[in-house]
C-alpha cells in the first residue's frame, strides 16, 4: 500500500484487499487483477517504474488527470522532477511524460 493509515475501517480494508491478493491474485473490492491503493501514490516512484519499462526507447508518455488541484499539483512536481533528472541520460534512451490535466471547482 502506498501509506499507511491510523484509521480503523482504512486498515481493515488495506488488509481484506492484501489478503485477497495473496490468495486469489484479484482485487476484492473491484474484483480485478488490478490492486486499489489507499492513500496518495508516491507519484516520483511510479514514473520511475514506467520510464524504466520504456527506458530504451526515446519516448514521451502521456499522463492525463482529473481530480482534485492538490492532486494535480502533486503529479505535476513529480513529472517535473522526473524530467529534469533525465536531462543526463544520453537523448536515444529518454522516457519523459507530459501532463494533461483537467480540474473542476
Amino acid at each position: 500500500t502506498a501509506t499507511k493509515s491510523n484509521d480503523f475501517r482504512t486498515i481493515f480494508l488495506e488488509f481484506f484487499e492484501e489478503t485477497s491478493q495473496l490468495f486469489a491474485a484479484r482485487s476484492a473490492l473491484t474484483n480485478t487483477e488490478g490492486y486499489c491503493i489507499f492513500g496518495r501514490p508516491e507519484f516520483y516512484k511510479l514514473l520511475a517504474s514506467i520510464a524504466q519499462k520504456e527506458h530504451t526507447k526515446n519516448s514521451t508518455v502521456g499522463v492525463y488527470t482529473c481530480g482534485p488541484q492538490l492532486m494535480t499539483t502533486g503529479l505535476n512536481d513529480a513529472i517535473k522532477r522526473h524530467n529534469a533528472g533525465r536531462l543526463a541520460t544520453p537523448k536515444s534512451k529518454v522516457c519523459t511524460f507530459k501532463h494533461f490535466y483537467q480540474n473542476f471547482g
